[in-house]
């Protein structure tokens, strides 16, 4: 052997100490980057209690860096949940994002959506999210997101007994948005799971509702690729000693 050659055993454990290391290491910052109104512009509405005039739609945006793969989204659509704070969908705003229970500071922190809402609301909003999901047409237009956002609101901030059969008063808003929200609560009434929703919560900008594929197979996270790795390593070591 050369008088400067490491040897295997060096070489593994430095090949492992460096890998320990990286598993260590904070991530990375993720970013979630604003790209404008999902369907075109929002439209008008006025609503109370809480209230609000102004424009409604859903937005659209890019999630990346996040340390579960599933959420690195490049063609996201959200919902404002939150009528008290304010968020900039101007193309290229960027904010900080992170899962929910991970270290370090952020703007946005995802959490699955029974963590937010009581579980009436978290029902309604699972039906209404996948029976629009379930046709595009639906929903495909800046209008008709305009009314899902107000059927949104209105699952979660309308009070009356008829939220788990028909619509209610969607607030006191009085476009012409009403209607179709109302018909999307009400045909939405009972429709099967098909969408896994999170929320985006924030002490400073307004909460965001996005939803995944429940059918989605979860990718391995990159701690579970490294212990893999770490247990490849060992095998490796394993069978020289033999």
């Amino acid at each position: 052997m050369h008088p400067f050659a490491p040897s295997f055993a060096f070489t593994r454990a430095f090949s492992v100490l460096a890998l320990t290391a990286s598993l260590s290491s904070p991530a990375a910052a993720a970013t979630l980057t604003m790209q404008g109104w999902f369907h075109g512009a929002g439209q008008a509405v006025s609503v109370t209690s809480p209230n609000y005039n102004g424009l409604a739609g859903g937005f659209k945006g890019t999630l990346q860096g996040l340390s579960d793969s599933r959420f690195n989204l490049a063609d996201l659509e959200m919902y404002c949940v939150d009528l008290l704070q304010t968020i900039n969908p101007a193309v290229g705003t960027r904010y900080s994002v992170k899962m929910a229970g991970e270290a370090g500071a952020s703007t946005f922190e995802i959490k699955p959506i029974e963590q937010v809402f009581a579980a009436d609301r978290v029902a309604r909003l699972v039906q209404l999210v996948s029976f629009v999901e379930a046709s595009p047409m639906r929903v495909d237009s800046a209008a008709e997101s305009t009314a899902l956002q107000l059927a949104i609101w209105n699952i979660l901030y309308d009070t009356d007994a008829s939220l788990h059969a028909q619509p209610g008063a969607t607030f006191s808003d009085t476009s012409s948005h009403r209607s179709y929200a109302s018909d999307l609560l009400a045909q939405s009434v009972g429709f099967g799971a098909t969408r896994q929703l999170f929320v985006m919560t924030s002490s400073q900008r307004q909460d965001q509702l996005f939803w995944l594929d429940a059918h989605r197979v979860p990718e391995p996270s990159a701690a579970l690729l490294a212990l893999a790795a770490l247990g490849a390593i060992g095998a490796v070591g394993r069978r020289a000693r033999r």
